[in-house]
């Protein structure tokens, strides 16, 4: 038989917050681990009833939990939220083992809180990735219909490759093709032989003509 400091060292350390409780699930003990303080101290849980420092779901959840551990599974875990009228409120995951021929309970817990700061995190990104995706795609759809309502000639080059990235309807009429068809092809293979001079007096006859107008 370990001394009895031993077994509360070890309980103690095994995981952040351990709980012994009484098969009328009154709180007889509560050890935190030294090095997980974030908790506080808690002795204020000692001779409370364990569903009264849980939130109504986590009641719930313990109620079933505690009725599979009676029938006869073991390795049962369960995630119950501590909460209290002093608004703190924290996730833990249990391990849930019987004790004892009382079968009292002995609950190891980890602290979820660090899991679910991540999610949270992980939430708020995907939200804001969402949201700059809605802001894109408004844009997109902008910059598109605009492209399809100029009447002038539209081309986007690009100044590292010179191939075209982007034209309007106009644009591609001028140069005799369409948009995929010319969309990545080298602006400068568009002002050879014939088709440059057609080009050259296209864009001088609709000058020509805006200024007429």
């Amino acid at each position: 038989m370990l001394p009895p400091d031993l077994m509360t060292e070890i309980l103690s350390t095994a995981a952040d917050i351990t709980l012994l409780v009484a098969p009328t699930l009154r709180i007889v003990a509560v050890l935190v681990n030294p090095s997980h303080r974030a908790f506080g101290q808690l002795t204020d849980w000692e001779g409370m009833q364990l569903p009264d420092i849980l939130s109504e779901e986590s009641q719930r959840k313990l109620t079933l939990r505690l009725a599979d551990l009676d029938g006869g599974r073991r390795g049962l875990s369960v995630e119950l939220n501590h909460a209290s009228q002093q608004s703190w409120d924290f996730p833990v995951r249990y391990s849930m083992h019987r004790m004892g021929p009382d079968g009292s309970l002995l609950m190891l817990g980890r602290d979820l809180r660090p899991l679910a700061e991540v999610q949270q995190q992980l939430v708020t990104a995907q939200l804001a990735l969402e949201r700059d995706y809605e802001a894109q795609r408004e844009l997109d759809t902008r910059y598109r219909v605009l492209m399809e309502m100029t009447r002038d000639p539209v081309m986007l080059v690009s100044m590292s490759s010179g191939k075209i990235t982007d034209l309007n309807p106009a644009a591609a009429g001028l140069l005799g093709g369409t948009r995929p068809e010319l969309i990545g092809t080298a602006v400068a293979q568009e002002f050879d032989g014939r088709r440059r001079g057609e080009f050259l007096e296209a864009l001088s006859n609709m000058a020509t003509a805006e200024a007429t107008a």
